[in-house]
């Protein structure tokens, strides 16, 4: 805590002494900007952008893939997430399924994570945690997209990692209002889907000459995209004051921000009945169906204390994905004159996330899983044991399987509770000169973070029905006179448990950078950069044990899993990062750019939480090495913009998980390390024949090979290499046309997507597929006066597009064959959004 407590104050310290010299937003903070390019220029209006380089640029003069969203795109998409508002990105792909409150999967350009573990997610530049994704904890949790966003920007590849940490695929960057030059705000109230009622505000203007604020935050409640059959599965808001005060040469920026929201996770659903094959859709429907169900809204879970001893807990569904954060951001600039600048900025944010949800398991018949019950049975109540039969949860009132297709599941009632602290501080001195050969700007950095990560993990065992909102069962023991004698289940839960993953640690993470930008000639332009980050870690490890909570009870309380002790562990991780880029502009209408890059993954906290280790030693788990390459053109007429870029990567040693097939298709669970390669195309147009119409299109072809992999668990995993990357598409496709007209003071506007992706694998050996589907969105705005009333309807054709299965139980029996997913989790069925906006 000393070093804590030091750093705090060196970052405070150094924002102090750039203010007072003149300071400014830092290079990747929010200002207003205007373009330079001439009026008449095709592209004018092209986004001036800050993120991935040490100077501000031309969007379309970058050297490298970078894509924006502005105000009125975030409008259109109307998103319910973070992941949504990312789907029309170029060389992304999005699983916006799970639910508002984040935890969803982005994959880019094929790399094999469908998480945010190779993405980096800034907000104004900088990162909201040190790592993006752990267990049951991805970064897009801690943010919530409001009337405060006022842009994205999202570099791929290319710059990123020499820039951020956590980048080797790319960088999302946030970049939200900290005051206005002018006093304006907006008034927005929403409805939709699920009984929706949403309102956001934002203010902001100058209180003086110097001194700009900006007032922000939403409340919703809504009862779910998927009916759980409870009131306000999603309910919650947030809050966010910024502030700017102008210098002579720079400024100085800040925010403060609380987040303290519920929203629900859905989960994957069963799609097929296991012994038939036959469709499960007349029992729950995968486009509007949930496992949440009333039934086991509120319960008690038994558990094991810090002594060891049987305690409980009291969890309710309702509470979701709960993140309870803070974040205060202080950050400026200036500059110093002789060409050089100086940008410092520093990031506290801590708070707990809970995470009480259903996880699906597969579905089985209902004889199978008594069968399977019957010898623990008899052990535990004696050889009197002759039968077993399903009631309903909590109840003597017999259940007959026969009314839900004979079928049963168990899935798992997740409570997670996770504590984050994050102190980091980012400073950088840019020297800009003129030389003999050309135009460079010189940039050296240094980032250092101290942090705390803390998780608890209780997963249960929970037997259901199959059915949208199922109920719980429980399975009694009967002896042969059809008495009971015995309870196998307590109220519907088989076994009760803790994950595998619970402790705490606390990190310190140094990084230093440098970057030359250099103009060679007003056409040519060439870049390199390079990163060096440590990063030390110290922590405990919970070690499982079981206890019997109830010697004479139901076999379920008879071995409660728990942490029973802790076992010490840490790490000493590093990592290098360069690129080498060149771009070149043969007009302000068209330019060509090509980069190599070398990165790196850290581990996830595996090694410390759960103790993993490398197959058949005690070695931790490696950093995996990354190499990326991209070459693309831009262009640019009055009525066309095109940028087409050729992109590959190679991946080495990559930790993850997934279900493989042996030789002899045998079909096993395991953890493994493994090797990629993917090379593609991505391309991003638009088109406007004519004044009011515009056509944009986003499209992606690539090639996303497993090349290796050898399991944790000396399995054999041959069967894997040379398949396709789990939940990555070959080809995706968005267009986006849009027509806006003025009918005396009206502005009217009509738009919509159409969103087509092929088929993917759910698990490494390919065995089990996700189809292809398409699907379509509508919109409609009309604005007079600064009233805007804008509509929007998502799936309008209510079709099922399986966005992931569950690579862990992705078929069963003997891998013989390849065949759609039988559990998966569909985008939402069709739904709509209303909204009224006012601004001044």
């Amino acid at each position: 805590m000393k070093s804590f407590t030091i750093f705090r104050l060196l970052g405070a310290g150094s924002i102090v002494a750039l203010s007072s010299v003149g300071a400014g937003a830092q290079v990747s903070a929010p200002r207003a900007v205007a373009d330079a390019a001439a009026p008449n220029d095709p592209s004018a209006g092209e986004d001036i952008v800050v993120t991935g380089t040490s100077t501000r640029q031309r969007k379309f003069d970058a050297p490298y893939s970078v894509s924006t969203i502005d105000a009125e795109q975030i409008a259109d998409a109307a998103p319910h997430s973070v992941a949504d508002l990312l789907a029309a990105t170029p060389g992304i792909t999005v699983e916006a399924s799970g639910g508002e409150g984040g935890g969803e999967n982005v994959v880019i350009r094929g790399l094999p994570w469908s998480g945010w573990r190779l993405i980096d997610f800034n907000q104004d530049g900088m990162p909201l945690f040190e790592s993006n994704t752990e267990r049951f904890m991805n970064i897009d949790q801690f943010y919530r997209v409001d009337l405060d966003t006022q842009r994205v920007e999202v570099v791929r590849g290319g710059t990123a990692p020499i820039f951020s940490n956590n980048a080797p695929g790319g960088v999302v960057n946030f970049i939200t209002n900290h005051g206005t030059e002018t006093y304006q705000g907006a008034l927005r109230l929403e409805s939709g889907t699920g009984n929706r009622a949403r309102t956001d505000l934002t203010v902001s203007g100058p209180l003086s000459d110097r001194l700009l604020v900006s007032v922000s935050g939403f409340y919703r409640r809504d009862d779910g995209l998927r009916d759980p059959g409870y009131d306000n599965a999603d309910r919650g808001g947030q809050f966010k004051v910024g502030a700017t005060y102008k210098l002579d040469r720079g400024r100085v920026w800040g925010d403060v921000k609380y987040l303290n929201d519920r929203s629900i996770f859905y989960t994957a659903l069963p799609l097929a009945d296991p012994a038939t094959g036959a469709s499960l859709e007349g029992l729950i429907d995968p486009r509007n169906g949930t496992l949440s169900s009333p039934a086991f809204r509120r319960v008690t879970l038994r558990t094991v204390d810090a002594d060891g001893r049987p305690t409980t807990m009291r969890r309710h569904l309702a509470d979701g994905i709960h993140p309870d954060v803070w974040t205060a951001t202080l950050g400026g600039d200036h500059e110093l004159g002789a060409g050089f600048a100086v940008a410092a900025t520093y990031r506290h944010m801590e708070g707990t996330t809970g995470f009480d949800t259903i996880l699906n398991g597969a579905p089985v018949t209902a004889a199978s899983f008594l069968a399977g019950r019957l010898a623990g049975a008899r052990s535990a109540f004696g050889t009197g044991v002759s039968s077993l039969r399903y009631v309903v949860a909590g109840s003597n009132t017999g259940y007959d399987p026969a009314t839900t297709g004979n079928l049963v599941m168990a899935n798992t009632w997740a409570s997670i509770r996770t504590r984050t602290r994050y102190d980091a501080g980012d400073l950088r001195l840019t020297k800009t000169m003129d030389t003999p050969i050309g135009r460079q700007a010189l940039t050296g950095g240094i980032y250092y973070s101290d942090y705390r990560y803390a998780q608890q993990q209780s997963l249960n065992s929970l037997l259901v029905n199959v059915r949208n909102q199922p109920i719980a069962l429980d399975v009694q023991a009967l002896n042969a006179a059809g008495q009971v004698i015995g309870n196998v289940t307590e109220n519907g839960f088989v076994n009760y448990g803790a994950g595998s993953q619970n402790g705490s640690l606390d990190g310190r993470s140094f990084a230093f950078c440098l970057a030359d930008s250099w103009q060679v000639t007003p056409a040519w332009s060439i870049d390199a950069g390079f990163r060096r980050v440590s990063r030390k870690q110290d922590g405990v490890q919970g070690i499982l044990g079981t206890v019997n909570a109830d010697p004479n009870g139901p076999v379920a309380a008879r071995a409660v899993s728990g942490v029973v002790r802790t076992v010490d562990r840490s790490e000493d991780l590093k990592g290098t990062s360069w690129t080498v880029g060149s771009g070149y502009i043969f007009s302000r209408q068209a330019n060509v750019f090509g980069r190599y890059t070398r990165s790196f993954s850290y581990p996830r906290f595996d090694t410390i939480l759960g103790g993993a280790t490398l197959p058949g030693s005690t070695l931790p788990l490696p950093v995996a090495k990354v190499q990326q390459a991209e070459a693309g053109i831009k262009f640019a007429t009055p009525g066309i913009r095109l940028t087409t870029t050729g992109f590959w990567s190679k991946f080495d040693r990559l930790n993850g998980g997934t279900q493989v097939a042996a030789a002899d298709g045998t079909i096993t669970n395991a953890n493994i390390i493994f090797d990629t390669r993917t090379y593609g195309v991505e391309v991003e147009a638009v088109i406007s024949p004519f004044a009011g119409f515009d056509v944009s299109a986003v499209g992606m072809w690539q090639d996303p090979k497993i090349v290796r992999v050898d399991t944790l668990t000396g399995a054999n995993a041959q069967s894997s290499q040379g398949g396709e990357i789990t939940r990555v598409p070959r080809v995706q496709l968005t267009v986006q046309p849009s027509y806006a007209v003025e009918i005396g003071d009206a502005k009217a506007r009509i738009y919509g997507t159409f969103f087509t992706i092929g088929r993917r694998f759910q698990d490494a050996s390919n065995l089990s597929r996700l189809p292809a589907y398409s699907s379509v969105d509508l919109g409609a705005s009309v604005e007079v006066d600064g009233l805007e009333l804008r509509g929007t309807v998502n799936n309008v054709f209510d079709v099922v597009g399986l966005t992931e299965g569950n690579a862990r139980a992705a078929v069963i029996g003997s891998g013989t064959g390849v065949l759609d997913a039988t559990v998966g989790r569909s985008i939402f069925g069709r739904n709509f959004t209303v909204a009224l906006t006012k601004r001044w």
